[in-house]
């Protein structure tokens, strides 16, 4: 089985296209990150479950939040998530 690239992943789930091209347009006026980009949106290829992941603070989710809303996602729902040492919000997006 081939891997799938970004371009194929972005023509067949909508939602992960739309979740990557809010994310460029908010990086556009945001500060870089000591984790590499504060913003990326993400796709769990097994559930198809979009998400957009912070590197920041609350206070920057709810900046991201007033952004995002005019791209059709809803406010809220961050939830706090830890991989070794690094810790970030994560928002679901498109199930």
């Amino acid at each position: 089985m081939t891997r799938k690239t970004t371009a194929q992943w972005r023509r067949e789930v909508p939602a992960y296209d739309k979740a990557i091209r809010a994310v460029e347009q908010l990086l556009k006026s945001w500060p870089p990150s000591p984790h590499g980009l504060p913003l990326v949106a993400h796709l769990d290829p097994d559930t198809r479950v979009v998400s957009i992941v912070l590197h920041g603070t609350p206070r920057q989710a709810n900046d991201a939040d007033r952004e995002l809303f005019q791209w059709g996602f809803a406010g809220g729902s961050w939830t706090w998530e830890q991989h070794g040492d690094v810790r970030f919000l994560r928002k679901t997006v498109a199930r």
